[in-house]
């Protein structure tokens, strides 16, 4: 058997075609002509097509259909084979039956505009571009950043400058109104020029994790398939925004404390091989809000300061290519990744998936290599036919 469209030989059983993408199955194409076409006149009416495209598509081409639709219409972690809700117990007679609400899936936010600092990025593109923009955006703000000192500088410097011409007025016995008056414009010109840089934005700031996805994304680029992409974003808004939230209760101290998931790097990309990898860095936040509270002594109202402790979690999937691998089981022993900060504490393999969900246990940082150690110790999980 072989594709139609590009006449690449399938394999017994195949989904799609590996190199041009084309479904096997001709009602999918179909199915997807309709969508992209209702996709620019009523997008409402196309999204509602998602549960008839995955009836056509087979369990293990999930992954591949979600590429074709895009990461706007198909988030991939929603991909997932879900059980059905239970059905809800018969309302008592007269009692209208309660609308049952669905939490919306977690996508990032843009900062807002008060927030210039911080960075944000969401791509769908090749990974060399995804690791020239952000090189190229650390480099120009750098460039930026010292150009900038170098005029505060200079400017800080014409207060000294002018003063000679002030002392020149005075030693030659002239008013304060001959030479000191390029005094005056030197000063003015300085205080003009450091109010007009206090009001500028600020340029981005770029901590340890932006390096940590630059590392990871240049690393992974050459594992890619030919003519796709890498999926996700990079939030670096920080975890105390109102969408991050995820619970708030008030300690027996009368303390206020906010919990946070803050995912702030997701990827998915298909690989050579076929295989779809998923990773996810999530940031949970435990932050006590600072309070006051009278002192049982004094009787004086004291500032109780806040603390926060954060804890990083590691989140990988790999859907095996069923034409290629077969996944194996992991061990009932505990699990030990050498050479990484992350511990596993749980780890799944069935039905052609991996996945495995990691926290850091040591005291201190995380690097690049840290997560890649874990996805070569998932990625040696699937075993070639």
């Amino acid at each position: 058997m072989a594709c139609v469209s590009c006449a690449t030989p399938l394999a017994v059983g195949a989904a799609y075609c590996p190199q041009c993408g084309r479904f096997v199955d001709d009602r999918v194409e179909a199915a997807l002509a309709r969508y992209f076409a209702l996709n620019k006149t009523n997008p409402e009416r196309a999204a509602q097509m998602g549960p008839d495209l995955k009836k056509l598509v087979p369990r293990s081409a999930w992954p591949h259909l979600a590429d074709r639709l895009g990461p706007e219409a198909v988030d991939a972690w929603e991909m997932e084979a879900t059980a059905p809700p239970p059905s809800p117990a018969p309302a008592a007679k007269g009692r209208p039956t309660p609308r049952q609400m669905l939490a919306p899936d977690y996508r990032p936010r843009p900062p807002e505009p008060k927030d210039s600092q911080a960075v944000f990025m969401d791509f769908n593109e090749k990974p060399a571009q995804i690791v020239a923009v952000m090189a190229a955006a650390k480099t120009q703000t750098q460039v930026h950043v010292s150009s900038k000192r170098r005029a505060r500088t200079w400017l800080w410097l014409l207060f000294p400058a002018g003063v000679p011409f002030l002392l020149l007025d005075v030693w030659l016995g002239y008013n304060l109104c001959t030479f000191s008056l390029v005094t005056l414009v030197l000063w003015l010109s300085a205080l003009y020029g450091l109010s007009v840089m206090a009001r500028q934005a600020r340029p981005p700031q770029f901590d340890g994790r932006f390096d940590i996805a630059h590392d990871m994304i240049r690393t992974l680029q050459d594992d890619i398939a030919p003519k796709r992409t890498m999926m996700g974003w990079l939030d670096l808004t920080g975890f105390d925004r109102d969408h991050k939230k995820t619970r708030q209760k008030q300690a027996p101290s009368g303390r206020p404390v906010a919990y946070y998931k803050d995912e702030w790097l997701r990827l998915k990309m298909q690989l050579y091989d076929g295989s779809v990898l998923r990773v996810s860095l999530i940031e949970k936040v435990k932050d006590r809000k600072g309070y006051s509270k009278r002192s049982r002594i004094s009787g004086k109202q004291k500032w109780k300061a806040g603390s926060t402790h954060k804890q990083q979690y590691l989140q990988v999937a790999i859907t095996a290519n069923p034409e290629q691998y077969t996944v194996r089981p992991f061990p009932t022993s505990p699990i030990q990744i050498p050479d990484t900060a992350f511990a596993i504490q749980r780890a799944t393999a069935e039905n052609g998936r991996i996945t495995l969900n990691a926290a850091v246990a040591r005291t201190g940082g995380i690097d690049a290599w840290d997560v890649l150690h874990v996805l070569r110790f998932a990625y040696g999980q699937l075993q070639p036919l």
